[in-house]
């Protein structure tokens, strides 16, 4: 009984967890995107940003196990295997 109920709250916790990052995620995402666009209109300091963000948003493939490539980023990589 104490089992089961302490994996419910485990579950609970890692969906929270799985939650909380993929909004983390999808928020510097957005930050990003808005960096590289402003640094192609050449807004003073936003090159050099968006360099720097780049290898923490550099596409990766990864095969599924129905051998379709899907991509994701290195970002998500990183979030995913924290709340592992």
């Amino acid at each position: 009984m104490i089992s089961h109920k302490l994996n419910q709250l485990l579950s609970g916790v890692e969906d929270s967890a799985y939650s909380a990052g993929s909004t983390a995620y999808e928020s510097a995402l957005i930050v990003y995107r808005t960096i590289k666009h402003a640094a192609s209109h050449n807004i003073t300091g936003t090159k050099v940003m968006a360099n720097e963000l780049k290898t923490r948003f550099k596409q990766q493939r990864k095969k599924t196990t129905s051998d379709d490539v899907t991509q994701t980023t290195a970002a998500e990589t990183e979030i995913r295997e924290a709340s592992a």
